[in-house]
């Protein structure tokens, strides 16, 4: 019986383990989108208006946390996401 148990222990673990290291490789994902923006559609798109870039400079300041790390991995357990390559390619674009 207690041999299941443990089995069961670990699936678990290797689950929670799996699941929060893609929660946040999709954080990750998610500002590809920064990468791959065109800058003119949006200034195009934003114009004059100078509370859409208010916004705008809102958002970006929140999302360069994820940045601004002085970290260039993630650990979960023996996985280990790495992402200096992409966090430094979107940090000289913006900068």
């Amino acid at each position: 019986m207690g041999e299941k148990f443990n089995i069961r222990q670990a699936y678990d673990t290797l689950e929670k383990v799996f699941g929060d290291a893609i929660e946040y490789f999709d954080t990750w994902k998610s500002y590809q989108a920064l990468w791959d923006i065109d800058l003119d559609k949006v200034f195009s798109q934003l114009g004059d208006n100078i509370d859409n870039w208010n916004q705008l400079l809102k958002q970006i300041r929140q999302g360069r946390k994820l940045f601004d790390s002085n970290e260039d991995f993630k650990s979960f357990g023996g996985l280990e996401i790495t992402y200096n390559n992409v966090s430094s390619k979107v940090s000289n674009k913006y900068d």
